[in-house]
């Protein structure tokens, strides 16, 4: 009798672990209050303002540390936004690395480059999500 239930006991404990063990798996982010919905809300505030060529839009949505002032970058992105018209997007995936980290990403209808797949970074700097782009100014 002792070992009848010693088996049954067993099994359920393992059929807990197992259970637990997949839940946990599936649902990670979501146990620890992380959820990909923020950065994929920059993303497409960013790519909405390239879109509509709103330069105050897009620079509200990086974090971009090439420029020396506001004014400079401001000047940048009307200048880039205007030089190649994005035309429509697709955000295929976004996936949290981290807490502050994400990767995404996209599929581009670029004026000057037709259909592109473009990788994002997105960092999450003061409880907002912000695309970090790291760009290098041409000589």
């Amino acid at each position: 009798m002792i070992v009848k239930n010693r088996k049954i006991l067993i099994i359920i404990l393992l059929l807990v672990v197992l259970v637990s063990s997949v839940l946990l798996a599936f649902n990670w982010n979501k146990l620890y209050g992380m959820s990909n919905e923020p950065a994929t809300e920059a993303l497409s505030n960013f790519l909405e303002g390239v879109k509509n060529r709103d330069a105050t839009q897009v620079v509200d949505n990086i974090k971009d540390n090439t420029f020396k002032d506001q004014e400079s970058l401001v000047a940048f992105y009307t200048k880039d936004i205007e030089e190649n018209r994005l035309i429509d997007y697709k955000i295929l995936d976004v996936t949290l690395v981290d807490s502050t980290h994400a990767e995404a990403l996209t599929e581009l209808n670029v004026s000057t480059m037709n259909e592109v797949k473009q990788k994002f970074n997105l960092i999450e700097e003061n409880g907002k999500w912000l695309v970090y782009l790291n760009n290098v100014i041409p000589e």
